[in-house]
Protein backbone atom coordinates (compact mmCIF):
# COMPACT_ATOMS: atom_id res chain seq x y z
CA UNK A 1 0.00 0.00 0.00
CA UNK A 2 1.32 3.46 -0.92
CA UNK A 3 1.85 5.86 2.02
CA UNK A 4 -0.66 8.45 0.86
CA UNK A 5 -3.45 5.88 0.54
CA UNK A 6 -5.55 5.09 3.58
CA UNK A 7 -6.79 1.62 4.28
CA UNK A 8 -10.52 1.55 4.98
CA UNK A 9 -9.93 -1.15 7.56
CA UNK A 10 -8.02 1.43 9.67
CA UNK A 11 -10.89 3.95 9.49
CA UNK A 12 -13.73 2.12 11.23
CA UNK A 13 -14.28 4.89 13.79
CA UNK A 14 -14.39 7.97 11.55
CA UNK A 15 -17.54 9.29 13.24
CA UNK A 16 -15.78 9.82 16.57
CA UNK A 17 -13.88 12.96 15.56
CA UNK A 18 -16.36 15.27 17.26
CA UNK A 19 -14.39 18.50 16.93
CA UNK A 20 -15.05 18.38 13.17
CA UNK A 21 -18.72 17.44 13.30
CA UNK A 22 -21.48 19.94 12.63
CA UNK A 23 -24.43 19.86 14.97
CA UNK A 24 -27.19 18.72 12.61
CA UNK A 25 -29.92 20.60 14.51
CA UNK A 26 -27.86 23.81 14.32
CA UNK A 27 -27.28 23.41 10.60
CA UNK A 28 -30.97 22.76 9.91
CA UNK A 29 -32.69 25.04 12.44
CA UNK A 30 -30.08 27.70 13.12
CA UNK A 31 -27.99 28.98 16.01
CA UNK A 32 -28.67 32.10 18.07
CA UNK A 33 -25.68 34.39 17.66
CA UNK A 34 -25.04 37.53 19.67
CA UNK A 35 -24.77 37.06 23.42
CA UNK A 36 -20.99 37.47 23.57
CA UNK A 37 -20.77 39.75 20.56
CA UNK A 38 -23.11 42.69 21.07
CA UNK A 39 -23.71 45.27 23.79
CA UNK A 40 -26.88 45.10 25.80
CA UNK A 41 -29.88 47.28 25.01
CA UNK A 42 -30.97 49.85 27.61
CA UNK A 43 -33.27 47.23 29.16
CA UNK A 44 -30.42 44.72 29.51
CA UNK A 45 -31.47 42.44 26.67
CA UNK A 46 -28.89 41.55 24.04
CA UNK A 47 -29.66 41.48 20.31
CA UNK A 48 -29.44 37.99 18.87
CA UNK A 49 -29.74 36.71 15.33
CA UNK A 50 -30.79 33.21 14.31
CA UNK A 51 -28.25 32.18 11.69
CA UNK A 52 -27.97 29.36 9.21
CA UNK A 53 -24.58 28.51 7.71
CA UNK A 54 -23.37 30.44 4.67
CA UNK A 55 -22.32 27.24 2.96
CA UNK A 56 -23.75 25.74 -0.21
CA UNK A 57 -23.30 22.21 1.12
CA UNK A 58 -25.11 22.90 4.40
CA UNK A 59 -27.75 25.47 3.38
CA UNK A 60 -29.78 24.65 0.27
CA UNK A 61 -31.35 28.13 0.11
CA UNK A 62 -27.88 29.69 0.14
CA UNK A 63 -26.84 27.48 -2.77
CA UNK A 64 -30.04 28.22 -4.71
CA UNK A 65 -29.66 32.00 -4.27
CA UNK A 66 -25.99 31.92 -5.31
CA UNK A 67 -26.98 30.12 -8.51
CA UNK A 68 -29.85 32.57 -9.09
CA UNK A 69 -27.58 35.59 -8.55
CA UNK A 70 -24.95 34.22 -10.93
CA UNK A 71 -27.57 33.65 -13.64
CA UNK A 72 -29.14 37.10 -13.29
CA UNK A 73 -26.08 39.25 -12.64
CA UNK A 74 -24.97 41.22 -15.71
CA UNK A 75 -21.31 41.02 -14.65
CA UNK A 76 -21.28 37.32 -15.40
CA UNK A 77 -19.34 36.57 -18.58
CA UNK A 78 -18.55 32.98 -19.50
CA UNK A 79 -19.14 31.95 -15.89
CA UNK A 80 -16.41 34.36 -14.67
CA UNK A 81 -17.08 37.62 -12.91
CA UNK A 82 -15.36 40.60 -14.54
CA UNK A 83 -14.51 42.33 -11.27
CA UNK A 84 -14.46 39.29 -9.02
CA UNK A 85 -13.88 40.93 -5.62
CA UNK A 86 -16.58 43.56 -6.06
CA UNK A 87 -18.99 41.11 -7.68
CA UNK A 88 -18.41 38.47 -4.99
CA UNK A 89 -19.16 41.05 -2.30
CA UNK A 90 -22.34 42.11 -4.09
CA UNK A 91 -23.37 38.50 -4.51
CA UNK A 92 -22.78 37.72 -0.84
CA UNK A 93 -24.59 40.90 0.25
CA UNK A 94 -27.57 39.74 -1.82
CA UNK A 95 -27.53 36.08 -0.75
CA UNK A 96 -26.53 36.30 2.92
CA UNK A 97 -29.48 38.18 4.45
CA UNK A 98 -31.98 36.18 2.39
CA UNK A 99 -30.56 32.74 3.16
CA UNK A 100 -28.77 32.97 6.50
CA UNK A 101 -30.61 35.36 8.85
CA UNK A 102 -33.85 33.55 9.63
CA UNK A 103 -34.98 35.43 12.74
CA UNK A 104 -33.88 37.86 15.43
CA UNK A 105 -34.80 38.78 18.97
CA UNK A 106 -34.11 41.79 21.20
CA UNK A 107 -33.30 43.89 18.13
CA UNK A 108 -34.47 47.34 19.19
CA UNK A 109 -34.44 50.91 17.96
CA UNK A 110 -33.05 53.87 19.93
CA UNK A 111 -36.35 54.28 21.79
CA UNK A 112 -36.22 50.66 22.98
CA UNK A 113 -39.03 49.48 20.71
CA UNK A 114 -38.65 45.99 19.32
CA UNK A 115 -37.95 45.96 15.57
CA UNK A 116 -40.01 43.14 14.10
CA UNK A 117 -38.25 40.48 12.06
CA UNK A 118 -39.33 40.72 8.44
CA UNK A 119 -37.37 40.03 5.27
CA UNK A 120 -37.72 43.73 4.39
CA UNK A 121 -36.26 44.77 7.76
CA UNK A 122 -33.40 42.29 7.42
CA UNK A 123 -32.49 43.67 4.00
CA UNK A 124 -32.81 47.30 5.12
CA UNK A 125 -30.75 46.91 8.30
CA UNK A 126 -28.05 44.80 6.69
CA UNK A 127 -27.63 47.48 4.03
CA UNK A 128 -27.74 50.34 6.52
CA UNK A 129 -25.28 48.80 8.99
CA UNK A 130 -22.39 47.17 7.09
CA UNK A 131 -20.41 46.47 10.28
CA UNK A 132 -23.32 44.46 11.69
CA UNK A 133 -23.71 42.67 8.34
CA UNK A 134 -20.01 41.77 8.21
CA UNK A 135 -20.05 40.52 11.82
CA UNK A 136 -23.04 38.26 11.11
CA UNK A 137 -21.58 37.14 7.78
CA UNK A 138 -18.35 36.17 9.52
CA UNK A 139 -20.30 34.09 12.04
CA UNK A 140 -22.36 32.40 9.32
CA UNK A 141 -19.21 31.54 7.36
CA UNK A 142 -17.37 30.18 10.39
CA UNK A 143 -17.68 26.44 10.89
CA UNK A 144 -17.09 27.00 14.60
CA UNK A 145 -20.50 28.68 14.89
CA UNK A 146 -22.16 25.38 13.99
CA UNK A 147 -19.75 22.84 15.54
CA UNK A 148 -20.94 20.56 18.31
CA UNK A 149 -18.28 21.74 20.74
CA UNK A 150 -18.91 25.46 20.13
CA UNK A 151 -22.68 25.86 20.15
CA UNK A 152 -24.34 28.01 22.75
CA UNK A 153 -28.09 28.26 22.28
CA UNK A 154 -29.91 26.14 19.78
CA UNK A 155 -33.30 27.19 18.50
CA UNK A 156 -35.25 25.29 21.15
CA UNK A 157 -33.28 26.71 24.08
Amino acid sequence: MVDDQVSTSNNKDLGSISQFEHESEAVQSGVWFGKEHFRANADGTIPEFLLLPADKDLNKKFDTLVLYWRRTNPRLINNKLTDSEEAAEKMFNYVFPRACIINWRNFKDRDGSEIPYTKENVLAYMERFPILRRKLMTAAISDATFMKDQIGDLVGE
